[in-house]
C-alpha cells in the first residue's frame, strides 16, 4: 500500500462516494425494475381479471336463464345459446390464465373452477338440481372469479392501483347483486306464484345491494364513471326493473304478476349492461394507470441507467482531473516544503543563538532590575523619611507661623508703646518747658525777693540811720534818753543784724539766682539734648519697630507661603511615595517578567532545538510525501 501513488489513492477515495451513489442508483433502478415487473405482472393479471369479468358477466346471464329454465319460463334453446357465448369467454379465460404470471397452484385452482360448469350444466339440463342449489353453485363459481380482483389488489404494492381494483370490485359486487336479482326475479316471474318470506327477503337484499354498490364511498369515480352511474339510475330498463320489483313485493302473497320472464330478463340485462360498461370503463382506467406506471418505471430505468453511465464517466473524469491537479499542487507544495524546511533549520539555529543571547541579556537585565529594586527601596525609604520630615516641617512651620503672628502682635504693641513713649517724651518736654517757666518764675520771684531784700537793706540802712540819729538824740537827752538810747542801740544792733542778714540773703539770692540760672541753663541744655537724643532714639526705635513689623509681616507671609509649599511638598512627597511604591511594584513585575523572559528564552532555545529536529523530521516527511504522491516510482526532488 505504501508504494501506491496518491493518484490511485484518490481514485480509491473518489470511488467511495461513487459506490455509495452507485448503490443508491442501483437501488432506485432495482425499485424501478421491480415496479416495471409489477406493472407487467399487473397487466397480465388484469388481463385475467378482464377475461374472468367477461366470464362472470356471461355466467350471470347463464345463471338467470338457468333459473328461468328450471321454473319453466326459459327454453333450453335460449339457455344453450347463452352457454355457447359463455364457453367462448371461458376458452379465452383459460388461455389467458395459462399465460399469466400467477402461481401454478393459483392457475390450477382457476382452471379447476372452469371445469365445474359441465357438471352443473348437466344437472340443470336434467333438472335434477333444485333452483336454490343451482343458483348457489353458479354464485360460487362467479365469486371465485370475482375474488381474483381482491387477490390482485392485495398482492400489489401500489396503493392507487389497489384502490382502483377495489373500486371496480365494488361495482362487480353491485352487478353481481343485480345478476342474482335477475335470476331470482326471472324465476319468480316464470313460476308466477306466491313467494316465501325468505325469497322476499332475498330479492329485497339483492336490490339494496345494487343500490348500495353504486353509492359506495369506496368507488374511485371520474366524470365519465359518474355519468355511467347516472345513466344506470335514470335508465328506462332500471326503472322497469324497479316497477316489476315493486309489483312482486306487492303481489308476493298471491302471485299472478302478469309479466313475461324472458322480456324481464332482457330488460334487467340491459340495465346491468350499463353497469358492465361502467366496469369496463373502470378497468380501462386501471389498465391506463398500470401502463403509466410501466411507462414511468421504464423511463426511470432508462434515466437512471443513463445517469449511472454519465456519473461513471463524470466521476472517473473528475477524479482523474482532481488527482492530476492535486498531485501537481502537492508536488509543488513538497518543493516549497523542502525549501522551507531548510530555511526553518537555518532559522532554528539563528533562533537558538538569539535565544542564548536573549537569555544572557535577560539575566543581566534581571540583575540590573534587582539592583534598581534595591535603589528604589532606598529611595522609597528616603522619600518616606522626607515625607515624615515634611510633615514635621509643616508642623514647625505652623508653629513658626503662630509665633510670627504673636511676634507681629508684640511688635504692634511695641510700636504702640514707642508711640506712647514718644507722646510721653513730648509731654515731658512740655512739662520741662513748664518747669523751666516755673523755675524762671522762681528766678523772677527770687529776683523780686532780691529786690525786696534791697528794700530791707534800705530799711536797715534807714533803721541804722534812725538808730544812729536816735542814739544821737538819746545822747543828747542824757539820762532821759538812755532807755531810748538803749532801744536805739538795740534797734541799731537789730538793724545791723538785719542788714547783715539782708546782705547774706541778698548774697544768697544772687548766688541762688546765678546758681538757678546756671542750673536752668545747664538743665535746659541737657534736657534739650536728652530730649532730642530720646526723640531721635524714639524715632529710630519707631522706624526699627515699623521695619520689624514689616519684616515680621513679610516673614508671616513667607511662613504662610512656606507652610503652603511644605503642605504641597508633603502631598507631593506622599504622591512620590505612592509613585515609588507603584514603580517598585512595576519593577517587581518587570523582574518577574524578566525572569519569565529568561525562562522563555531558555524555552525558546529548547524550542529552537526542537524546531531544528522538527525541520529534520519535515525533510523526512517530505521524502515520505513524495513516495505517497508518486508511489514506488518516486524520485528525489
Amino acid at each position: 500500500m505504501k508504494n501506491v501513488s496518491l493518484k490511485w489513492k484518490i481514485y480509491a477515495i473518489g470511488l467511495v462516494p461513487f459506490l455509495f451513489f452507485l448503490i443508491t442508483v442501483l437501488s432506485t433502478i432495482k425499485e424501478n425494475y421491480h415496479l416495471f415487473k409489477e406493472a407487467r405482472s399487473l397487466k397480465s393479471k388484469i388481463a385475467v381479471i378482464e377475461a374472468a369479468s367477461a366470464v362472470v358477466h356471461e355466467s350471470q346471464k347463464e345463471r338467470g336463464k338457468s333459473a328461468g329454465y328450471l321454473n319453466g319460463g326459459v327454453t333450453i334453446e335460449s339457455l344453450n345459446d347463452q352457454r355457447k357465448v359463455n364457453d367462448t369467454r371461458q376458452i379465452a379465460l383459460k388461455h389467458i390464465v395459462e399465460k399469466s404470471e400467477f402461481s401454478e397452484d393459483y392457475k390450477n385452482d382457476l382452471l379447476a373452477e372452469l371445469g365445474k360448469y359441465d357438471s352443473l350444466r348437466g344437472k340443470v339440463n336434467s333438472k335434477s338440481i333444485p333452483l336454490g342449489q343451482a343458483l348457489k353453485s353458479y354464485t360460487g363459481i362467479i365469486k371465485k372469479f370475482l375474488n381474483i380482483e381482491l387477490d390482485v389488489a392485495r398482492s400489489t404494492s401500489l396503493p392507487s392501483i389497489a384502490a382502483k381494483i377495489k373500486g371496480f370490485r365494488i361495482l362487480e359486487d353491485a352487478k353481481e347483486s343485480g345478476g342474482k336479482l335477475r335470476a331470482n326475479m326471472t324465476a319468480i316471474l316464470a313460476k308466477d306464484g306466491p313467494i316465501t318470506d325468505n325469497k322476499f327477503s332475498t330479492i329485497v337484499s339483492l336490490k339494496a345491494g345494487v343500490d348500495a354498490g353504486i353509492k359506495s364511498s369506496g368507488l374511485t369515480l371520474d366524470p365519465k364513471s359518474i355519468q355511467y352511474i347516472s345513466n344506470f339510475k335514470t335508465s328506462k330498463q332500471w326503472k322497469t326493473v324497479r316497477e316489476v320489483f315493486q309489483l312482486i313485493l306487492k303481489n308476493s302473497g298471491k302471485g299472478s304478476y302478469g309479466q313475461n320472464p324472458a322480456r324481464f330478463f332482457s330488460t334487467i340485462t340491459g340495465a346491468l349492461n350499463i353497469l358492465g360498461e361502467l366496469i369496463i370503463h373502470q378497468k380501462d382506467e386501471l389498465i391506463s394507470a398500470v401502463n403509466k406506471v410501466q411507462e414511468k418505471s421504464t423511463s426511470l430505468l432508462w434515466v437512471n441507467s443513463a445517469m449511472l453511465g454519465i456519473l461513471l464517466l463524470g466521476v472517473f473524469g473528475f477524479v482523474s482531473y482532481m488527482s492530476k491537479s492535486i498531485t501537481k499542487k502537492i508536488l509543488s507544495v513538497i518543493t516549497s516544503l523542502k525549501s522551507s524546511s531548510g530555511e526553518i533549520s537555518s532559522s532554528s539555529q539563528s533562533i537558538a543563538a538569539t535565544s542564548i543571547q536573549l537569555n544572557e541579556a535577560a539575566q543581566k537585565q534581571a540583575l540590573s532590575i534587582k539592583t534598581t529594586v534595591a535603589s528604589i527601596d532606598e529611595i522609597r525609604a528616603m522619600i518616606q523619611r522626607n515625607s515624615a520630615a515634611s510633615e514635621n516641617s509643616n508642623e514647625s512651620s505652623e508653629k513658626s507661623k503662630d509665633e510670627a503672628i504673636r511676634g507681629k502682635a508684640s511688635i504692634d504693641e511695641m510700636i504702640t508703646s514707642i508711640s506712647e513713649i514718644e507722646k510721653s517724651n513730648q509731654e515731658i518736654i512740655s512739662e520741662m518747658n513748664n518747669n523751666k517757666e516755673q523755675i524762671n518764675k522762681i528766678t523772677t520771684v527770687i529776683s523780686e525777693i532780691g529786690e525786696k531784700t534791697k528794700v530791707i537793706n534800705d530799711i536797715v540802712f534807714q533803721t541804722k540811720l534812725l538808730s544812729f540819729n536816735a542814739s544821737v538824740e538819746a545822747a543828747k537827752a542824757g539820762e532821759h534818753g538812755k532807755g531810748f538810747a538803749v532801744v536805739a542801740a538795740e534797734i541799731g544792733n537789730l538793724a545791723k543784724m538785719s542788714g547783715s542778714a539782708a546782705a547774706e540773703i541778698s548774697e544768697m539770692l544772687d548766688s541762688s539766682i546765678e546758681h538757678v540760672n546756671a542750673i536752668i541753663n545747664s538743665s535746659g541744655e541737657k534736657i534739650e539734648v536728652l530730649v532730642n537724643n530720646g526723640s531721635k532714639k524714639v524715632e529710630r526705635g519707631k522706624g526699627i519697630a515699623y521695619k520689624c513689623g514689616d519684616a515680621l509681616e513679610r516673614i508671616l507671609k513667607n511662613i504662610t507661603s512656606v507652610n503652603e509649599m511644605v503642605k504641597e511638598i508633603s502631598i507631593a512627597t506622599n504622591k512620590q511615595s505612592a509613585g515609588v511604591s507603584e514603580i517598585s511594584t512595576s519593577i517587581s513585575q518587570l523582574d518577574q517578567v524578566t525572569n519569565d523572559n529568561a525562562s522563555a528564552a531558555e524555552s525558546s532555545a529548547s524550542m529552537a532545538a526542537q524546531l531544528k529536529a522538527n525541520a529534520q523530521e519535515l525533510n523526512i516527511s517530505v521524502r515520505e510525501l513524495v513516495v505517497v504522491v508518486e508511489g514506488g516510482r518516486a524520485v528525489a526532488i
